[in-house]
């Protein structure tokens, strides 16, 4: 509302960032917490479908309330997050560590990066082969818009479709494909997951029709609504109880290296070889990344029992 400059602009985005960054595992450990285990996955679902709804519904609604008038769309976002924080305050459960966890956690606290890269290896396992998928993601909300330009004439319309359709299939698949696979083993979710990924991203290589588009929409909405419920479910269960938000934080930063190096080197791909090439070079990224998950998580499931 009131960023009139480039630096006001980079500040507050800087801190929408840090916000993200405090947020996002925090509120994944409270819903582990407050949840039993079994019930984490439709959790995780149900929270993902109402991401869904907002990314389908919002761009809509934001851009009818910013023809009206621009600093009212930032205002009830205020209003909107300002409400949300007064429930979370005074009507969620406190799930603070007590003092024996604290204690427990002061002793177990590693110094050197070496021995926290080992106490803390299940967790940076699972990030590092969640990679290739969302360098994949990060494929698609950049170069792939330049690589539809090519596909398509009418690639705004094509592009807004895709994004649309999206979260309406997010909306709609989220909860039944969890519960579909809720009583199947993580590796077996990993194959099918995975599986999903590299399909679709052979059909992005191709897809020049929307048919084509549309087929390869449902195939890669499947693979991101099986993997990542049943995945920040194993996250919860692989952490102790008093790291949770810490796992959450060390899985979650799988987005920010592939969102940080995933753009300029698909860039360069893009430029130098084509779109097809591109994305099916992330077909056997994800493939090779789905395989070394398959091992990492059969290990750790084994490790469990």
């Amino acid at each position: 509302m009131i960023a009139d400059n480039v630096w006001l602009f980079a500040l507050f985005y800087m801190l929408n960032g840090i916000g993200g960054v405090l947020y996002i595992p925090a509120q994944r450990a409270q819903i582990s917490d407050c949840t039993e285990s079994a019930m984490r996955t439709e959790v995780f679902a149900a929270l993902h479908v109402i991401e869904g709804f907002g990314a389908a519904v919002g761009p809509i609604a934001g851009l009818a309330v910013y023809s009206y008038h621009p600093a009212l769309l930032f205002g009830f976002q205020v209003c909107a997050f300002s409400l949300y924080w007064l429930v979370v305050y005074f009507r969620l459960p406190e799930t603070l560590p007590s003092k024996s966890q604290k204690e427990i956690l002061q002793k177990e606290k590693p110094v050197f990066i070496q021995d926290m890269l080992l106490h803390h290896r299940s967790v940076l396992l699972l990030m590092l082969f969640t990679i290739p998928v969302s360098l994949l993601y990060a494929q698609l909300e950049t170069n792939y818009r330049l690589y539809l330009a090519e596909l398509f004439e009418n690639f705004l319309f094509i592009l807004a479709s895709f994004t649309v359709c999206h979260a309406l299939l997010g909306i709609v698949l989220q909860i039944p494909l969890v519960k579909w696979t809720e009583k199947l083993k993580m590796n077996t979710v990993v194959i099918i997951s995975y599986g999903c990924f590299a399909l679709s991203a052979i059909g992005f290589a191709f897809a020049s029709s929307p048919a084509w588009l549309l087929l390869t929409t449902i195939v890669f909405t499947a693979g991101e609504s099986v993997l990542f419920n049943h995945v920040q479910a194993f996250v919860s269960k692989i952490a102790p109880s008093h790291m949770r938000g810490r796992y959450f934080a060390f899985y979650g930063l799988h987005w920010d290296i592939s969102r940080t190096i995933g753009p300029f080197l698909g860039g360069v791909v893009l430029i130098r070889c084509g779109g097809a090439v591109l994305f099916l070079s992330s077909c056997a990224v994800v493939a090779a990344g789905g395989a070394a998950q398959y091992f990492a998580v059969k290990k750790l499931e084994k490790a469990a029992e």
